[in-house]
């Protein structure tokens, strides 16, 4: 059996200033989330750091990971360039994951470019790949790797540290400048495999600074609507994010990581889990370092056998995370069950319908599901006692005023029984199938490449990526604060 989680979670290998005492490293991973005044963004970062992290260390070269926002938390005088030069890094390699990261990403790196000039830097991410061509123009940025990056980054790294000779020409999916300082991508030949990624840990908190902040009790990752007084209780601390696979079956309109997509900007054609025994082997790695709660992202099987196989193993072990899981297609019996038996009664699964018109869902997500099947799957939850929590996404393409209205009497059905819901206006990741097609679609963009993400995310105002040709902005922003109201009054 195993024993129950550390209090003290997981060790910090340094600390976030920067003076006498730090470890020296070649390599630091950056992440840079979008800090404002009265709200941080993006502070939870992409599982592929870790991932990243994990191939440099045991290729022998040293490596940690930055989360620079948590080093302003913690001293708010804190700067980049100082701490890269205190670590005697020599490649610098940021995430720019998430589209409203770009404008904080990017005024980083000119920061340190400016203070640095003769530092590595190198740039990757799904925003990134999506990105690439108008990235690499920028004199600030050396390198950009398009899609997975494990190998990649490590030959570019050998190859910058002089560990090794490959040529820049044949690192697979690099992106770079040559002596003429003209552009040029190369094959985007390399994708991560489960037999690649089978001795590939996600689990490396030791490489993390002050690790400790992150794995901590506070909340770094807000998605539930705060306005909606029942959903205060839904934000869950001391959790670990993980994928446990790449890739996904399905087309939403507005997410960038759909089938479609993926397979434009990463060539991946396929959904695929991380062997058994990788994934288990971080679960028992994340539990042991005293992180109890887990938030998994991905759900590529309706059935969900591979879940249904690694939550028995983890009960065979004693391992009992609560576990935070976002469920593409409505949970079945089985899975609710398994569920119940082997996570905290704190447990719970969101599911997200997103419109509350059958006909608008249809349009905008090839994971249909009526709200009969829906409000079935609540049922199963009701049944084992699991928690629930139901997302919805107002703005959609196609939706009218009166899909506005079906949401709400969605919505609060689905309060009635039990459940607690999130209504928030919808934008599109770049790359999204919106953003390819617009007019197929019926919105408006307004706006579309670099420019356009880095001034949309240095702006305070709320975000909005396209123009519905049925509502406004305003219109939507209205229904929203009635449907607030309506909601906290149910819950009164």
């Amino acid at each position: 059996m195993a024993s129950s989680p550390m209090k003290s979670g997981a060790k910090s290998s340094t600390t976030a200033g920067a003076g006498e005492g730090m470890r020296q490293v070649d390599v630091l991973l950056i992440h840079v989330p979008r800090m404002r005044r009265d709200m941080n963004q993006i502070m939870v970062m992409p599982a592929g750091l870790f991932s990243m992290a994990d191939v440099l260390d045991r290729a022998g070269i040293s490596v940690e990971i930055l989360h620079v926002g948590l080093a302003r938390q913690k001293n708010p005088a804190f700067s980049l360039p100082k701490f890269v030069e205190a670590s005697g890094a020599k490649v610098c390699a940021f995430t720019l994951h998430w589209f409203y990261q770009t404008f904080d990403v990017i005024q980083s790196i000119n920061q340190l470019k400016s203070a640095m000039p003769g530092m590595a830097v190198v740039v990757g991410g799904y925003t990134a790949s999506c990105l690439y061509r108008e990235l690499i123009l920028r004199r600030s940025i050396d390198f950009l790797v398009r899609g997975d990056g494990e190998l990649p980054l490590k030959l570019l790294t050998n190859r910058l540290l002089g560990l090794e000779a490959t040529e820049i020409s044949a690192i697979p999916n690099l992106v770079w400048r040559d002596s003429e300082l003209r552009p040029h991508a190369n094959e985007l030949s390399f994708q991560a495999s489960a037999e690649f990624m089978s001795d590939v840990s996600h689990a490396r908190m030791d490489l993390l600074v002050d690790s400790e902040l992150y794995f901590s009790d506070r909340v770094l990752y807000k998605d539930f609507d705060e306005r909606i007084l029942a959903n205060k209780g839904d934000f869950f601390k001391n959790a670990f994010f993980y994928t446990p696979g790449k890739g996904c079956p399905y087309n939403c309109s507005f997410c960038g990581g759909s089938h479609e997509t993926q397979k434009g900007i990463f060539h991946r054609a396929k959904t695929w889990f991380f062997p058994d025994e990788k994934i288990l082997n971080d679960f028992r790695a994340i539990w042991q370092n005293g992180i109890n709660t887990i938030r998994l992202s991905f759900d590529p099987d309706p059935r969900r056998r591979a879940y249904l196989r690694l939550f028995e193993a983890l009960r065979s072990e004693g391992i009992r995370f609560t576990l935070v899981f976002d469920c593409w297609t409505p949970p079945d019996e089985a899975f609710v069950e398994a569920v119940a038996s082997t996570f905290t009664k704190e447990s719970m699964l969101v599911i997200s319908p997103d419109a509350g018109s059958e006909e608008v869902r249809r349009k905008n997500k090839s994971c249909y599901y009526s709200n009969d099947e829906l409000m079935e799957s609540l049922n199963h939850l009701s049944r084992f006692g699991v928690r629930g929590h139901v997302f919805f996404g107002l703005g959609l393409p196609f939706e009218s005023a009166a899909d506005l209205e079906l949401t709400a009497l969605l919505a609060e059905e689905v309060v009635r029984r039990g459940f607690n819901v999130s209504a928030l206006p919808m934008d599109c990741d770049p790359c999204s199938m919106i953003q390819g097609n617009p007019d197929g679609y019926g919105v408006t963009l307004e706006g579309q490449g670099l420019r356009y993400y880095f001034e949309a995310t240095r702006s305070d105002a709320p975000f909005v990526s396209y123009k519905g040709s049925l509502l406004s902005p305003e219109e939507i922003d209205l229904f929203l604060g009635r449907l607030i109201h309506r909601l906290n009054a149910l819950v009164r």
